[in-house]
């Protein structure tokens, strides 16, 4: 009978542990989650303001990174020092520049539209300069362009998206979520697989452009 009794306290014991492990897994992934939700908030917010400072700035690509460094520092700041603010910058500054380094630590900015073809049925050359002109666009007509099957005044939409690498920072579960990802989606493992672990998020931002919009 005693040893019934201890028998039975040690499976309790056993099985206690097993649940409070599970618990604070569950816990863990809860609290990732909650980070990652944050992580894209940020970036979608860095990718408006990304597009705001590339639509009065003609649209290009240099303009719309330099929108998105200048604000997305909350996505790489750890700190309120000022040594803390300049650190983030400059990791802001080489992911974006070096998109592809480090296993998916880049940023990697799209712009979507205008397309190719917008430029090919709307662009003037003025001064060696290529560009979809933005002055009086609700006196012009409204016809589709042949080979980009967009009115003049669609091409003028600012259209661009970011993918960002978001660095997983809650220990266990980071891997346990690298593994799963990495066998469900081999194509993006290169994110999975990498120091820290990291998980791709990708958004969009449109807005209408205030300038001329260059090639």
């Amino acid at each position: 009978m005693i040893l019934k009794i201890k028998n039975n306290a040690g499976s309790a014991i056993i099985e206690f542990i097993i649940a409070g492990i599970v618990f604070c897994l569950i816990l863990a992934g809860a609290f990732q989650m909650m980070l990652l939700y944050e992580g894209h908030v940020r970036l979608q917010q860095a990718a408006f303001e990304a597009a705001r400072h590339g639509i009065v700035n003609n649209g290009t690509a240099a303009a719309i990174k330099k929108g998105f460094i200048q604000n997305s520092l909350d996505l790489y700041i750890h700190g309120t020092k000022p040594e803390d603010i300049l650190k983030a910058y400059k990791l802001s500054q080489k992911a974006v520049n070096y998109p592809l380094t480090e296993g998916g630590a880049g940023v990697v900015v799209t712009r979507l539209n205008p397309t190719p073809e917008a430029f090919e049925d709307f662009a003037i050359e003025k001064n060696n300069k290529k560009f979809i002109p933005n002055a009086w666009l609700h006196m012009k007509p409204d016809e589709l362009g042949e080979n980009s099957q967009l009115s003049i005044q669609d091409a003028n939409i600012l259209k661009i998206k970011i993918k960002y690498g978001f660095p997983l920072e809650v220990p266990v579960i980071d891997k346990i979520i690298g593994a799963i990802l990495t066998a469900v989606n081999p194509a993006n493992q290169h994110y999975y697989k990498s120091t820290p672990v990291r998980i791709p998020l990708s958004v969009t931002a449109v807005m209408h452009m205030q300038s001329d919009v260059y090639e």
